[in-house]
C-alpha cells in the first residue's frame, strides 16, 4: 500500500508539472480502466521537454501495482510531417502479493523500443510502438492506440498491446486531458 501511494504521489506531481509546460498532444494526464492481468485501471502523464523529447509515467493495478517510468526521444528520418517516429526506453517495475500459486515480491527492469504517430485529422491520433521488456524474464510487445479529441482538450482513448512469453495481453480505455 505504501509504494502505492508513492506511485500515486509521483502522477500528481507529474500532472502538477505539465499545466506549465506547452500545450501539445503529448502534454497530458490520463486514467481509465485497464485490462491486464488482474488490473483495473491506469493512471499515465507525459510531459514534451522539448520538441524532440518527451518524459512519461504510468500506473497501473496489475499484481500489486506496476510503474512505467522513460521517455521517447522523437526522430526526423525525413518522412512526411504528419508521420513523427521516436525510439523509447525507460524503467519497469512490478510489485507482487503472495497468492495460490506465487509468492510476493518485486521485479524490476529496463525497455527501449520503437514507433510512430500520425494524426488523421486535428482531432485524432495513432500511436504504435514495439518494445522489449526485461522485466519478468523478458518479453517482446507491439501495441497500438486511438486518440479522439470529443471537446476542447480532452479525448478518448482506447489501445490494445499485445505480449509475448505468457504475459497477459493488454486493453485500455480511458480519458486524457491535455495540456
Amino acid at each position: 500500500m505504501k509504494k502505492s501511494m508513492i506511485a500515486l504521489a509521483t502522477a500528481g506531481l507529474m500532472a502538477s508539472a505539465v499545466s506549465s509546460a506547452q500545450a501539445d498532444d503529448f502534454t497530458y494526464v490520463s486514467g481509465g480502466i485497464y485490462d491486464f492481468g488482474d488490473s483495473d485501471i491506469y493512471l499515465e502523464g507525459s510531459m514534451r521537454l522539448n520538441p524532440n523529447l518527451v518524459l512519461s509515467a504510468q500506473y497501473t493495478n496489475a499484481a500489486e501495482f506496476s510503474l512505467y517510468a522513460g521517455g521517447k526521444y522523437f526522430v526526423d528520418f525525413g518522412q512526411s510531417q504528419d508521420v513523427e517516429t521516436f525510439i523509447q526506453a525507460g524503467v519497469s517495475h512490478y510489485d507482487f502479493s503472495d497468492g495460490p500459486g506465487f509468492s510476493g515480491g518485486d521485479d524490476t527492469g529496463v525497455y527501449a523500443g520503437a514507433g510512430f504517430t500520425t494524426k488523421f485529422d486535428q482531432y485524432s491520433r495513432f500511436i504504435v510502438d514495439a518494445r522489449y521488456d526485461t522485466v519478468l524474464d523478458g518479453f517482446f510487445s507491439v501495441g497500438a492506440r486511438f486518440r479522439y479529441e470529443f471537446l476542447d482538450r480532452l479525448s478518448g482513448d482506447v489501445g490494445y498491446r499485445v505480449n509475448t512469453s505468457g504475459i497477459d495481453n493488454e486493453v485500455r480505455v480511458g480519458l486524457t486531458y491535455s495540456f
